[in-house]
């Protein structure tokens, strides 16, 4: 054991040593020792030792002082000691990573190996206390993080990115909920790719999900920042558009159609595949009236859609 002794009155620094060396246990023990309590903290860093027995009063700071500086990472056994008693001294030691405290004149043989020896276990029982700690932290912020990635996988569409049928639909009721609290409008759009299958049919699936994806950043890109997007299945796409009435969210629905005709994706051999798309809008004014619930809404943006397709597709029906 490496002991380490910080005390610049030379009788006790050798009685230290010797009444630790007394009997059998003398050969277990290593000593480095110091005048100075600077001089000590240096000797803590770069010796490393199992314990340091303390002088309160020193030439340049004190043993509380000593404490303070040593922190408690990594930091050795403390057992203070000090020629008078003083409580206030002790409590205030032990709160600043002491394990002990002993007066100078009561110390005996058998007493300073026992208080070095339970000193050194306690001081390894924090650090394992503090280790496990530690390591439960990390265990923690994994887990959360882990939570929060099941979260984003539980309410996201695994090919596009956008919100899922679930997700998109809780986003809607709570908009839902605010138009009425506050008299505001709100619409719905539903958007279908015309001729989808037959991409999927001509260019094969794996073209058709690029497709997806193309038109689902063409949308994210068109609509208003506080709008919701969610792929509500298939080719088909949903945007909810809050304190939109009838004008703004045709205006919206136009801008995405335009968009999506812009867009293209590249194929094999230099070929690019333009898609189009048809859109129905549900657009719920205020007037004191509520905006009505998700499933009317949804039933109403979903027939407008039909009647965009049953015209020739491509097109907005409001």
């Amino acid at each position: 054991m490496k002991i380490l002794i910080v005390e610049d009155n030379p009788v006790d620094l050798e009685s230290w040593r010797r009444l630790l060396t007394h009997g059998s246990e003398g050969r277990h023990y290593q000593f480095l020792s110091t005048e100075l309590g600077d001089e000590g903290l240096e000797l803590c860093r770069r010796e490393r030792p199992d314990c340091v027995l303390l002088d309160y009063r020193l030439p340049d700071i004190d043993g509380l002082e000593f404490l303070s500086e040593l922190g408690a990472d990594a930091a050795p056994a403390v057992v203070m000691l000090t020629g008078q008693g003083d409580e206030a001294v002790a409590v205030e030691a032990m709160k600043l990573g002491a394990q002990d405290y002993l007066v100078k004149d009561a110390v005996t043989p058998g007493g300073l190996r026992s208080a070095v020896r339970h000193a050194v276990d306690r001081a390894a029982l924090l650090r394992k206390i503090a280790e496990q700690r530690a390591e439960l932290q990390r265990r923690n912020r994994q887990l959360a993080e882990a939570n929060r990635r099941l979260e984003r996988l539980a309410t996201l569409d695994s090919l596009t990115g956008l919100a899922n049928r679930r997700a998109i639909r809780a986003l809607t009721e709570a908009e839902l909920q605010r138009a009425a609290r506050g008299d505001s409008p709100l619409s719905v759009a539903l958007i279908d790719l015309d001729r989808f299958k037959a991409v999927n049919d001509t260019h094969g699936h794996l073209v058709g999900d690029r497709l997806l994806k193309l038109v689902a950043e063409t949308v994210m890109a068109n609509v208003r920042p506080y709008d919701h997007v969610g792929r509500w299945g298939g080719d088909e796409f949903i945007v909810v558009l809050p304190g939109a009435g009838a004008s703004e969210a045709a205006a919206v629905a136009r801008r995405l159609l335009d968009g999506i005709a812009a867009s293209s994706l590249a194929l094999p051999g230099g070929a690019t595949l333009k898609p189009a798309a048809s859109v129905g809008v549900a657009a719920s004014n205020s007037n004191g009236r509520k905006p009505g619930t998700f499933e009317i809404l949804l039933h109403t943006a979903d027939q407008q859609l039909y009647k965009a397709k049953r015209n020739g597709g491509n097109r907005i029906h409001l």
